[in-house]
């Protein structure tokens, strides 16, 4: 399939490319390719081209892509049996077409847009030869352009830091047995009971600790469920039982 655009760009709605800017920004690549002069053919300077590339594996996107803006069609096929083949679009074409297809899509591009202004610029330069003597200036200019946008593809994104739970943590009150000041919560998230461990063990009365035991010894009722009903950790009713056991046990002279 020819590079150049099979239909005028004016016959092309704009919604046709928004749809490709939005393809484009997700599974797109924009690259200027350089390839090394080669002395033996006669070759003086680097050769430039700008593309731009969509590879995805559903092959009637790739196939709409061609139909309605040209470009070349062709397809890879994984040796690997659990990859899914590919279908590729490669688009270059005329210096003006090109231009004014870039311009548009500018538009709409968000994700590649910086991409795609480097090669508006790109692409507004002179067109070189490799074969003749071309000024410096324009070399240096289509390698700075070539590594600013490979610059580009390589910069990695920062994730956000986690917001910390900022009002759990800045919430106070006073130890109901010690009666010092206190976080609110744990860094958990759960009621922070007592201000320290030994506090949340002695903030039960002897009769709060009597009743505990009878609830846990006469009507069978598990520490957990106890944890619940009281909202006491269940260690500390844990030790709470253990320290009742003794005081029940009879005493042997």
């Amino acid at each position: 399939m020819n590079t150049i655009l099979q239909k005028h760009l004016n016959e092309i709605p704009l919604t046709e490319f928004a749809w490709l800017a939005g393809i484009i920004d997700g599974e797109g690549c924009i690259y200027i390719h350089k390839s090394k002069p080669n002395p033996k053919k006669g070759e003086k300077n680097p050769y430039y081209s700008l593309r731009i590339r969509v590879a995805m594996t559903h092959f009637p996107t790739i196939r709409k892509i061609c139909d309605t803006f040209g470009g070349i069609y062709s397809e890879k096929i994984r040796r690997n049996k659990n990859e899914k083949d590919q279908a590729c679009w490669d688009f270059s074409g005329k210096q003006t077409d090109f231009l004014q297809f870039l311009e548009i899509i500018s538009k709409f591009s968000l994700t590649k847009l910086k991409e795609i202004l480097i090669a508006i610029e790109f692409i507004k330069l002179p067109k070189g030869n490799s074969f003749k003597e071309t000024p410096n200036w324009l070399n240096e200019k289509r390698d700075e352009l070539h590594i600013l946008i490979k610059k580009l593809k390589k910069y990695r994104y920062n994730a956000l830091p986690k917001k910390e739970k900022i009002l759990k943590k800045s919430q106070f009150k006073q130890c109901p047995k010690c009666g010092k000041d206190m976080p609110a919560f744990h860094d958990n998230g759960q009621i922070k009971i007592a201000c320290s461990r030994k506090c949340g063990y002695r903030r039960c009365s002897d009769i709060e600790e009597a009743n505990i035991y009878v609830s846990y010894s006469q009507n069978n009722k598990s520490v957990r469920i106890l944890s619940k009903e009281l909202q006491i950790p269940e260690g500390t009713i844990r030790d709470i039982i253990k320290r009742q056991c003794k005081l029940s046990s009879p005493v042997i002279a």
